[in-house]
C-alpha cells in the first residue's frame, strides 16, 4: 500500500509556485520611518536621544526584526549596537504601560510606515533603495563641513567614499 500511495502523490499536478519577493531591507525601511515620522535621516542615524528620535528609531527596529533582519544588520544601519536593538525592542514592546499616549504614536507611524513599504513593494518590487541609511553619522557630519568649505559633492562623495546620491541628500544638495 504505501508503493500505491507514492504513485498517487507522484502523479498530483505540481503546486503553482508564486514569483518571489524581495525582502525588505533596512535601508528601506529606515527611509520608509524617516519620511513618515518626519525625522531626517541624518537624525535618525545620529547619537541623539531626543524622544522623537528614539521613536523613530523604535519602529526601524520593530519594523526590521518583524521583516527577519538580524540585530547586528538593524544595529549597523542605524549605527547602535545589536544590545541596544535588543533594549529598543524590548522597551518599545512594554511602552503602552507607562506612556499610552506615545505607544499610540509609535504604532501610528508603524502603521503608516509598513503601508508605505507595502504599496512601494506593490509598485516597484525590484528597484534600488536609495542607499541614503549607509552613511554613518560620522560621514554625515563630514560632508556638511566639506560643504560649508565649498567642496562639490562629487568631490565629498570621493573624499568620505560614500555614494553621490547619499551625499546630495545628507548635504541637501538634492531636489524632492
Amino acid at each position: 500500500m504505501p508503493h500505491a500511495q507514492a504513485q498517487t502523490d507522484h502523479h498530483q499536478p505540481p503546486v503553482p509556485q508564486s514569483a518571489p519577493q524581495k525582502r525588505l531591507t533596512v535601508r528601506e525601511i529606515t527611509i520608509a520611518v524617516s519620511a513618515v515620522a518626519q525625522v531626517p535621516l541624518d537624525v535618525l542615524i545620529s547619537p541623539r536621544r531626543d524622544p522623537y528620535s528614539v521613536l523613530a528609531r523604535w519602529v526601524v527596529m520593530r519594523i526590521a526584526r518583524q521583516h527577519g533582519r538580524s540585530l547586528a544588520e538593524i544595529g549597523r544601519i542605524i549605527n547602535r549596537d545589536h544590545t541596544t536593538v535588543i533594549h529598543g525592542l524590548q522597551t518599545s514592546q512594554s511602552f503602552g504601560n507607562y506612556a499610552p499616549e506615545r505607544a499610540r504614536m509609535l504604532a501610528a507611524i508603524e502603521a503608516e510606515a509598513v503601508a508605505r513599504l507595502e504599496a512601494n513593494r506593490a509598485l516597484a518590487p525590484y528597484t534600488a533603495p536609495v542607499p541614503v541609511a549607509t552613511l554613518t553619522w560620522h560621514q554625515v557630519h563630514k560632508a556638511r563641513q566639506l560643504r560649508r568649505r565649498g567642496w562639490s559633492v562629487a568631490g565629498i562623495a570621493r573624499y568620505v567614499e560614500a555614494d553621490q546620491a547619499a551625499i546630495e541628500i545628507a548635504v541637501g544638495a538634492h531636489q524632492p
